[in-house]
């Protein structure tokens, strides 16, 4: 049976390895970004570098400008880049994504081990293959593995600064 799909707007995947010609332009200031990379080389944030060697996943915003230098002959990367109205237009960003997606004031880097790697590169595989797929929930499908990387990446971030903070911040009845 043939589902028809939605067009895919405001939301694109890329898989980069040292053999790949053309490299992702990130500098666009619009766009929000989630990048999975293995390998020696260094980020460029604003005025900031950061060295990493191994598995690292990190999430750029438009007030960072950023970018790579790849310091190994072999590397491997999934780059996702999205815009705020395809994470906020079918209303499954909770509070807990659009702070730290969209108010977050740091550049957030992850260093992972080869567990951590291994089940987000499947998350990236996945909205790799429905980003070229026609599927009519395509996009909550896609958000919904967004959401599951930043819970990931979440886990790994002192609990308290998140969870805390949003508690103190509201009423509780």
């Amino acid at each position: 049976m043939k589902t028809t799909g939605s067009e895919l707007k405001g939301f694109k995947i890329y898989h980069q390895t040292n053999e790949s010609e053309n490299l992702i332009d990130y500098n666009r200031a619009d766009l929000y970004k989630i990048c999975l990379f293995t390998g020696k080389g260094k980020i460029h944030c604003n005025e900031t570098e950061i060295e990493i060697d191994g598995h690292v996943l990190f999430f750029g915003t438009p007030q960072y400008f950023h970018g790579f230098d790849w310091g190994t002959v072999a590397y491997q990367a999934y780059s996702c880049i999205f815009t705020k109205g395809f994470m906020q237009e079918t209303r499954l960003t909770t509070d807990l994504e659009e702070d730290f997606l969209f108010k977050n004031n740091e550049f957030p880097v992850f260093y992972l081990n080869e567990l951590q790697w291994i089940q987000l590169s499947t998350i990236f595989k996945e909205m790799l293959y429905e980003q070229n797929h026609q599927y009519r929930y395509r996009n909550e499908l896609i958000q919904s593995y967004i959401k599951l990387i930043i819970l990931e990446a979440i886990k790994q971030e002192p609990f308290k600064d998140i969870f805390y903070n949003n508690l103190y911040t509201r009423n509780i009845v």
